[in-house]
């Protein structure tokens, strides 16, 4: 089975991708300290929802479009699917074909003489023909032929 290997490594890429923004490596660290009168580091927080949201977008689009190639993929699964059953069924009748051809050539071996008696007839044949011989220099010594 051919496998599109090109969508497996963009694949890859997409998990690696998205790992890499879901690990705490990639957050700014917050900064320290708080209480009185200051925010506590928050005041990038609507720079950095965007930048999520912008990452989310992201990830949404290449997931949409990881389902479509996912889609024509199980397509292509379909008619991979179809031929390997034309094949199976093919492979069956073959192997009906050589059921019947095992059967047959057992059958015909069943009927092949044995050893011994190829040789018994040879023998046989050779006393018959020298008992006409023998048969006919008799009447011909006899004066009947």
């Amino acid at each position: 089975m051919v496998v599109d290997r090109q969508l497996e490594d963009r694949f890859r890429q997409a998990q690696q991708e998205n790992n890499r923004l879901l690990s705490p490596d990639c957050r700014e660290p917050l900064e320290p300290g708080g209480g009185g009168g200051d925010s506590g580091g928050m005041d990038g927080l609507a720079e950095r929802v965007t930048r999520v949201e912008v990452r989310l977008d992201a990830v949404e689009d290449r997931m949409g479009r990881l389902e479509i190639r996912m889609d024509r993929l199980e397509v292509r699964m379909d008619g991979i699917d179809a031929r390997l059953r034309g094949v199976e069924q093919s492979l069956s009748a073959v192997s009906a074909k050589l059921d019947l051809l095992v059967t047959t050539n057992a059958q015909l071996v069943a009927k092949l003489p044995s050893w011994w008696q190829m040789p018994a007839v040879i023998a046989g044949t050779i006393g018959l023909l020298a008992g006409f011989l023998a048969l006919a220099n008799g009447l011909q010594k006899a004066g009947l032929l």
